[in-house]
């Protein structure tokens, strides 16, 4: 019981705050549009291709229409597309640009470009990078509540100094170091007050992960906010193998096998196990691939969710029951949506150890609504042909699509193919002596460094050893599986100008793409292999099924995915208008 002056005091304090903070936000937009319309390009003139670059995009964003652009190494992508975009922001009254990248170390390429756009007078425009819950938490021991982690503890009493300082400070660029110093100030967790700044910035430099995982909290502030928001995508050539991911997940039996006091939680724990056991019954318990999904497992879990989250009222401090809890609301979720872009996996390779998957083949369906949720979409990337096999899945509604000149010359590289090693699986063993002793040959002949990429580890370590028969003084740089940050940086490292390395890396893994060795850092590059995915029931299911929808079963499921691997390690020959490389 509340008296009313009490409830009119109340309100009028709150809606008094509010109006200061829209007024906050009514000068920054007006600073921010003042600022944009007289931004000149950082440099006096642009690359071979990026203006047409920059202009497809400032058009996509005039004309709230999606984009597929193939632009060349060396073109300048990240410039030509971050320049027009923001330029976009004040002529489209555009109220975020969401910067979104397909690999970690691209986040810091756009916030570097950003910087260089800004070189001349800072922009009054609010940059945030998001980043991973892993990588923005400083408390990783403790769970996110107040009861347990001090910097959750009145974290909403706190949050609007801090974002009124984020807003009337000069430095506006909130890369991980900067939100943990604000976040510093305030007790405020750092990765907490990133994505509530997100919420209001002008520009979101994130994981692709943030706009499209299912519950990403980008889309859910768009849609919540009704924001109108452009977006570009870096690297789109991931796109359909990172998506693929965010739609399938795994669930294991042996997760919902433990004891508790509570009679109505164990009871409907029991009830899952009686459902993982129905499932089996009828099976050997091999790996075995089924069109649907079983309706009793999905009948208990939903009343598993219920009673978890009545316990967790009660006690939120069970770290087991939230984990449960979020992995089996993600499975009930995707199962919402379980159709033909999907197929699930079950297992059971012994007694309370079953496995059932869903396996998305084919993300377009999920990514729809999304794309439509924006204002306009630029997807771009080196190598984004061919286009419709992008277009059909990714859910792209007409994109217009295009591919811009190489700044470079044909002479920068010399190009041999070899026809005479057979590298296909059944006559793999056989590659491996001829493959070192050509490597060998094109070290001598041309010294400096050189990178060899094959499709697997246990292929290039079997390489590796003929060459330490063939000529044991060479100088091997091997790739090692599960590198740290910053292994892959000493890996990078070593190759200076001065140096004759023969690196070996995996295709389609850390350095195949996104690596920068300009100049004599290398020289050479050799490609063996398609770097095809496993002929597996998986992958032959999946082919089947686009053969069915699309009449390209083969090309959408092995050889397109094979070759885009080939051109990305290729491309990371040439950089510069003056390298040049075999």
């Amino acid at each position: 019981t509340v008296a009313a002056d009490e409830l009119i005091n109340e309100l009028t304090q709150r809606v008094t705050q509010f109006r200061a903070w829209q007024d906050t936000l009514d000068r920054h937009r007006e600073a921010r549009q003042n600022s944009i319309k007289p931004l000149t390009f950082p440099f006096p003139s642009f690359r071979k291709g990026q203006r047409e670059l920059a202009e497809a995009v400032y058009k996509a964003n005039n004309r709230a229409k999606q984009l597929l652009i193939e632009a060349p190494t060396g073109s300048g992508k990240t410039l030509g597309t971050l320049f027009p975009a923001i330029k976009a922001l004040q002529t489209e009254s555009l109220d975020s640009l969401y910067y979104l990248t397909t690999r970690n170390t691209a986040r810091q390429v756009a916030l570097d470009a950003f910087t260089l756009i800004q070189s001349d007078s800072p922009l009054p425009l609010i940059l945030v990078e998001m980043t991973s819950k892993e990588a923005g938490c400083i408390e990783p021991d403790k769970l996110c509540q107040a009861d347990s982690c001090p910097l959750a503890k009145g974290f909403f009493d706190r949050l609007p100094a801090a974002r009124d300082k984020a807003f009337t400070k000069q430095q506006k660029t909130f890369d991980q170091a900067t939100l943990q110093s604000l976040a510093k100030q305030y007790s405020l967790c750092p990765y907490f007050l990133g994505q509530e700044l997100s919420r209001w910035a002008d520009i979101v430099v994130a994981d692709i992960n943030q706009f499209l995982a299912p519950s990403a909290i980008l889309y859910g502030y768009l849609i919540q906010d009704e924001r109108k928001v452009s977006a570009l995508v870096d690297e789109s050539h991931n796109l359909i193998s990172r998506c693929r991911d965010l739609y399938s997940l795994e669930l294991r039996q042996s997760d919902y096998l433990f004891d508790s006091n509570n009679h109505d939680l164990q009871r409907a724990l029991d009830a899952v196990q009686r459902a993982w056991q129905l499932l089996f019954s009828d099976r050997s318990g091999e790996q075995a691939f089924i069109n649907y999904l079983p309706d009793k497992l999905e009948i208990a879990l939903q009343k598993l969710c219920s009673i978890i989250g009545e316990e967790l009222a009660n006690d939120p401090s069970s770290i087991e029951l939230q984990n449960l809890l979020f992995a089996s609301s993600a499975y009930l979720k995707l199962a919402e949506q379980f159709g033909e872009h999907s197929i699930a996996r079950v297992e059971k390779p012994r007694r309370g150890r079953g496995e059932l998957a869903i396996l998305n083949m084919d993300p377009s369906l999920f990514l729809i609504e999304r794309w439509q949720s924006l204002h306009s979409l630029t997807l771009f990337s080196a190598t984004l042909k061919p286009f419709d096999y992008y277009q059909q899945l990714l859910g792209l509604n007409d994109p217009v699509s295009g591919s811009l000149p190489s700044p470079f010359e044909p002479d920068q590289i010399r190009l041999t193919i070899r026809k005479d090693i057979d590298t296909r699986y059944q006559f793999r063993e056989r590659s491996i002596r001829p493959i070192a002793e050509l490597l060998v040959e094109q070290y001598h002949q041309n010294p400096g460094n050189h990178l060899f990429f094959a499709s697997s580890f246990s292929y290039l370590n079997d390489i590796a050893q003929a060459f330490a028969e063939i000529d044991p003084d060479m100088d091997l740089h091997p790739q090692s599986q599960a590198m740290s940050n910053e292994e892959r940086q000493a890996f990078l490292d070593a190759f200076t100008p001065t140096s004759r390395k023969l690196g070996l890396a995996v295709l389609g893994g850390l350095f195949s793409e996104g690596v920068d060795l300009p100049g004599d850092r290398l020289i050479g590059v050799t490609v063996a292999t398609l770097g095809l995915p496993p002929f597996d029931q998986f992958h032959n299911l999946m082919r089947h099924s686009f053969d069915e929808r699309f009449g390209r079963g083969y090309e959408y499921t092995y050889l397109y995915p094979g070759l885009q691997k080939v051109i990305q390690a290729c491309g990371r020959l040439i950089r510069t208008a003056e390298d040049r490389g075999t």
